[in-house]
């Protein structure tokens, strides 16, 4: 006799197209975003218990405090003998900070083994065996402006077992760029050509699976524009755009994106506490540190104004911190070369400029010269199809200090100020 009643699990809807991370699967029109995996061996369905089913006899069973209600979904093992895996996935299209998604999970037996994965579309990833802890099962996922695919894989499924999971909720703020051909502008983050200083920021999006507003928390509203994707509620939010704003061609628009001064208080399009970072860059708009190792220079080639990105601090050991800035988003028809300016006057900092990934480095600091300060107009060759340049140090000891300046890419041997003329 049957204690459940099993049925087909509903078409997932995407993330991007307004689907839901928090699914309770009690309503067939909540457009959840879970969905089998295409490389399992078995798949979820959903599930609801049978009248007569006895409750009590489940939760004296369970170690675990979880009694799924309604509906919810189940896996069971296959009838041929043979162990499987179910693999139930999502993925989130761009989100700000990390998030934590929970879930309540019960197995009949210890056999099946929970296992989390994400991964990103260039491949990378990783995964990581769940520990025996009480329910909600808590998984943490990075923050990320490309899309990242979560798995829960349950792995070891065995003829007799049976796995139940209900309750998926997440925790985090998910934002949604605008799609680039659909709009005047670019996103991801937003890049406009423009004449005026812009402050960049993505808004953040505070989740509530029981409200239907999000909050919206808009730390500068000069001209980012975007689409907010809140369970199941696609929503535009129209942001002030900056008049002078052009349609501009791609490679401008990522001369745009990669030049910074830090002139002006602030980091560009450059976010100072990027992907993988522990701890974020500052901005420099006097001299830092003390005189043997700190910033006590001008920069010859921008000596008008002294602003700079740096890390380091007095009397505080930040060896074990890991700083990344993170540039936007970009596209370029044709190689191209990055330049930037960095002041070393200390042994221990490693800074890299890598890009796509922290594998695909080409640039590390060089020893320390005395006679050395601005070490000026280092250069990397940026391919056609590159989209991300990373800057990253680590191993930043007590009263050392590392600093960077004069950000910016030339297309055919020409600077940006020169193309656009």
């Amino acid at each position: 006799m049957e204690v459940a009643t099993v049925y087909p699990m509903s078409n997932s809807l995407a993330v991007s197209a307004g689907g839901r991370i928090t699914c309770g699967f009690d309503d067939d029109r909540e457009y959840c975003s879970w969905h089998n995996a295409m490389d399992a061996d078995l798949n979820f369905s959903k599930a609801e218990w049978n009248s007569f089913f006895d409750q009590n006899r489940f939760d004296c069973s369970n170690p675990r405090p979880f009694y799924p209600r309604n509906i919810f979904l189940l896996v069971k093992g296959g009838p041929d003998g043979v162990t499987g895996k179910a693999v139930l996935e999502t993925t989130i299209p761009c989100q700000y900070d990390s998030a934590v998604i929970k879930f309540d999970i019960w197995s009949l037996t210890n056999t099946p083994v929970l296992r989390f994965c994400v991964s990103w579309l260039n491949g990378t990833g990783h995964c990581e065996n769940a520990y025996d802890v009480p329910n909600p099962i808590n998984i943490t996922i990075p923050h990320s402006v490309e899309p990242i695919t979560v798995r829960i894989e349950i792995l070891n499924i065995n003829s007799i077992d049976i796995v139940l999971i209900d309750s998926l909720y997440y925790e985090g703020q998910l934002c949604e760029l605008v799609d680039e051909k659909e709009q005047n502008f670019v996103t991801d983050p937003t890049l406009l050509t423009s004449s005026i200083q812009p402050h960049l920021s993505i808004n953040k999006i505070t989740r509530d699976a029981d409200t239907n507003e999000p909050t919206v928390d808009h730390a500068t509203q000069d001209w980012v524009g975007t689409e907010i994707i809140v369970d199941g509620d696609t929503r535009a939010n129209a942001v002030k755009v900056d008049s002078t704003a052009l349609e501009d061609d791609p490679d401008i628009v990522a001369c745009e994106g990669l030049t910074c001064d830090f002139n002006h208080n602030h980091s560009c399009f450059y976010k100072l506490s990027g992907f993988g970072s522990t701890s974020p860059w500052l901005i420099g708009t006097s001299f830092v540190g003390n005189r043997h190792t700190g910033v006590q220079r001008l920069n010859q080639d921008d000596s008008n104004r002294v602003g700079f990105a740096y890390v380091g601090r007095d009397h505080a050991d930040e060896s074990n911190e890991i700083f990344v800035m993170e540039s936007p988003k970009i596209t370029i028809s044709t190689d191209a070369n990055f330049l930037f300016d960095v002041y070393l006057r200390s042994y221990s900092p490693h800074f890299k400029v890598c890009v796509d990934s922290f594998e695909n480095c080409l640039y590390e600091s060089p020893s320390v010269s005395k006679n050395a300060f601005w070490i000026r107009d280092n250069s990397i060759v940026l391919q056609k199809g590159v989209r991300k340049v990373y800057l990253i140090t680590t191993n930043v000891r007590q009263n050392q200090f590392l600093a960077v300046d004069r950000l910016r890419l030339q297309l055919s041997g020409k600077p940006c100020a020169v193309r656009r003329l």
